[in-house]
């Protein structure tokens, strides 16, 4: 019954260090696939650094733009306005331009009727 016993705690004793073997090399692969995935993330970082330095770059580049089509706007608007101005300016001349010829009209109307009859009826 001793050697039984004996037999049998030995028996466990090559299952557990089996068990440890097998817990140890699953650790080493667990190690090894976790390194794996740091090596291949910092294989990435550099094409990721870069990406989002392009992108950066593209970032200023469209702020750049954008202000400088804000500017052109800007001065668009401004040229708008003064165009807008002398046209205003140029239907008022026009304005007052057509009302002394409709007056210089009206006067000599009034001319011509009154030499009209004054030659209907001469001075006597």
């Amino acid at each position: 019954a001793l050697q039984q016993q004996h037999s049998a705690m030995l028996a466990q004793r090559a299952a557990c260090g089996e068990l440890e073997q097998q817990e140890t090399l699953a650790r080493m692969e667990l190690m090894e696939q976790q390194a794996g995935g740091a090596v291949r993330l910092a294989e990435r970082q550099p094409s990721m650094a870069a990406r989002l330095s392009e992108a950066q770059s593209a970032a200023h580049a469209n702020r750049v733009q954008c202000e400088s089509l804000e500017q052109a706007l800007e001065e668009s608007k401004e040229a708008l306005a003064s165009k807008e101005r002398d046209m205003e300016a140029l239907r008022d001349a026009q304005s007052d331009a057509d009302a002394g010829v409709q007056q210089r009209e009206v006067v000599r109307t009034e001319s011509e009727r009154r030499a009209v009859i004054a030659s209907e009826h001469p001075a006597a």
